[in-house]
């Protein structure tokens, strides 16, 4: 299930957000698949692995014409990842998931020069969006997490 919604607050400011519910699971049984917990097999009904049943973003987006020429942008997102296991057996499975990140991105265009300064994952949050048991050895365990802050400015021309 997703929801979606544009609210235009005023002529210049926007609000959006969308929300999902998912709930994915195995429709069978596949009694030979190996578990990283060593159990051989999944039954129909467990959770699929790396799926969160929750997600959701928001988004709010200012935009004024500061000149015939010079237009301001700027916007502040927000999204959240639900929790997930990385195997079907969460037991043994590792977490990822249940963290949000908030970015922020602003700028001005003018005759043919754009000028954008960003900052993303402004909390600096450290969120697993992926892990794995092995990468060759069984006692190794791998996590990928979100980008740590960062903080830049584009600068584009066109000519």
């Amino acid at each position: 299930l997703e929801i979606e919604s544009v609210y235009r607050v005023t002529d210049n400011l926007d609000f959006s957000t969308s929300l999902a519910f998912t709930d994915a699971e195995l429709t069978e049984s596949i009694p030979d698949l190996p578990q990283p917990s060593g159990v051989l097999g999944v039954t129909e009904g467990e959770r699929l692995p790396g799926t969160p049943q929750f997600t959701m973003s928001n988004a709010i987006a200012y935009t004024r014409a500061l000149s015939d020429d010079t237009m301001l942008r700027l916007r502040l997102d927000h999204q959240y990842v639900g929790g997930s296991y990385n195997a079907f057996t969460e037991a043994s499975a590792l977490e990822m998931g249940d963290f949000s990140v908030v970015n922020f991105s602003g700028g001005i265009d003018f005759n043919d020069t754009r000028i954008d300064l960003f900052v993303k994952n402004i909390g600096n949050s450290d969120g697993v969006t992926n892990a794995n048991f092995d990468l060759g050895l069984d006692t190794i365990r791998a996590a990928w997490r979100v980008p740590p802050r960062s903080v830049g400015i584009v600068v584009r021309q066109s000519f």
